[in-house]
C-alpha cells in the first residue's frame, strides 16, 4: 500500500484532524523515512495528540530510529522514539523519555500484540508495558496504524526483576 501524503497546518488545532484516535507526528532532520536505521538515532521533532484512548498530548525534540530484528526489514518499519526530556504520554504512567512505536507489520488483525498485553495485565504477576493505537504520520506521510507502548525497561512500566549480575531473574517475551 502507497503512503497517503497530508499537509500538518498546526500540531495541535487543525480542526480536521481526528479527536478519537491519538496521533503521533514525526518530522526527522533529513526530511527523508529511507535514511532511519536501528544503529543510529535521527534527531526529530515529536508530537503526540493525544485522543479518547488514555494518551496525553506531548511535544518536544527528540529522536528515533529503527527497532527490532527481523521486523525492521518488513515493509512497515517499528521504531523507537525518544524524546529529549521524560515525558508523560499515556494518562496514569510513569514519565519517561523512550517509547515503541509496533508497527505489527505481520498480523493484519493488529490484535495479537493488543490481546497479549491486556491479558498480561489481568494476571497478577504478569507486568504487561501500556500500550494504545496511534496513527503515525512521518514528514508529512501516513504511515499507518501503530501501538504505542512503554519499554519494558526494569520497573517503568510495572516489571520489576533483579537485574543484578548474581541474580536468577530474566525477563524473556514468547514469539510466535
Amino acid at each position: 500500500k502507497t503512503p497517503t501524503s497530508v499537509r500538518v497546518l498546526s500540531k495541535t488545532s487543525s480542526a480536521e484532524d481526528p479527536t478519537d484516535i491519538p496521533r503521533v507526528y514525526v518530522v526527522t532532520n533529513t526530511g527523508d523515512n529511507s535514511t532511519l536505521t536501528n544503529a543510529k538515532k535521527t534527531t526529530c521533532s515529536l508530537t503526540v495528540l493525544g485522543g479518547k484512548d488514555g494518551v496525553n498530548t506531548v511535544a518536544g525534540d527528540g529522536t528515533i530510529k529503527l527497532r527490532g530484528n527481523s521486523t525492521q526489514f518488513a515493509d512497515k518499519k517499528p521504531f523507537n522514539i525518544s524524546f529529549n526530556s521524560k515525558q508523560t504520554v499515556m494518562q496514569g504512567r510513569n514519565k519517561g523519555k523512550k517509547w515503541c512505536l509496533m508497527a505489527s507489520a505481520y498480523d493484519k488483525s493488529f490484535l495479537r500484540n493488543k490481546i497479549g498485553m491486556s491479558l498480561g495485565k489481568v494476571f497478577d504477576n504478569v507486568g504487561a508495558p501500556e500500550d494504545h493505537y496511534v496513527e503515525l504520520y512521518m514528514n508529512g506521510t501516513y504511515i499507518g496504524l501503530y501501538e504505542i507502548s512503554e519499554p519494558a525497561d526494569n520497573c517503568r512500566s510495572g516489571i520489576s526483576y533483579d537485574d543484578s549480575a548474581d541474580s536468577q531473574e530474566i525477563q524473556f517475551e514468547i514469539r510466535s
